[in-house]
């Protein structure tokens, strides 16, 4: 009989990965559009489970921008887009470390009850090489 760690092992936290850019960042087809669509809507469609009711995204900023700004236009888009994202409190700042700015959280609700998802923004901007555009 094979040892499998994972039998009856219902507890774990999941977490969405998405890129940011500055592209369409009030619409429903960028990348932010994403980050909601295929991101927090995975989490309330119960795509992923939500053992402790908290899971977490991690956003990967590949492009110069205002990150509070762009958290913003992430409202704006849970707010507009019709997008079943079941939010109860957008998008907002919590800080969970000191020296870091960029750490939020938000809540919705999956079958009556509300679960939470933490994200941070990390900025790779400065990491990325736009590729040259030769003529």
């Amino acid at each position: 009989m094979p040892i499998n760690p994972f039998i009856n092992d219902d507890a774990y936290y999941i977490i969405e990965c998405k890129r940011l850019d500055t592209n369409n960042p009030n619409g429903t087809s960028g990348l932010n559009g994403e980050y909601i669509s295929e991101g927090i809507c995975r989490f309330v469609s119960s795509k992923y489970s939500c053992y402790y009711k908290t899971n977490g995204m991690i956003a990967f900023i590949v492009q110069p921008m205002n990150i509070q700004e762009n958290v913003a236009c992430l409202n704006n888009i849970i707010n507009t887009s019709g997008f079943p994202s079941n939010t109860q409190r957008n998008i907002q700042q919590r800080k969970i470390v000191d020296d870091f700015n960029y750490s939020y959280y938000s809540i919705h609700s999956i079958d009556n009850k509300e679960i939470t998802i933490y994200h941070l923004m990390l900025d790779f901007s400065k990491n990325i090489q736009e590729e040259s555009k030769t003529v």
